[in-house]
């Protein structure tokens, strides 16, 4: 279990960096898709796994939803690589 919160703690701060070049650039997201490269030798296979969300969203809930799409795939084992990245953009009304 302590392997999987140090995981989801990365992917938090990838989601949290993301959002505020979002937020610096007047931008929001509608899609948000994570991706895991495993380890070798680990027992599942590695995953992506992409969410349409609404432009109105806010930073927690943004959140929220990576580490939520994170947990909808991850089966365990060691992760070498992770990633969160965003598509679709609409203009942010600031």
């Amino acid at each position: 279990m302590r392997q999987q919160a140090e995981i989801e703690l990365v992917f938090r701060e990838m989601a949290e960096q993301v959002a505020i070049r979002l937020r610096r650039s007047g931008k929001k997201c509608q899609r948000v898709s994570i991706y895991a490269l495993l380890a070798a030798g680990a027992p599942a296979f590695p995953f992506t796994h992409r969410e349409k969300l609404t432009p109105l969203i806010t930073a927690i809930s943004w959140l929220k939803i990576v580490v939520q799409l994170f947990r909808s795939k991850y089966q365990g084992g060691a992760i070498r690589q992770i990633g969160v990245f965003t598509m679709t953009f609409c203009r942010s009304r600031i």
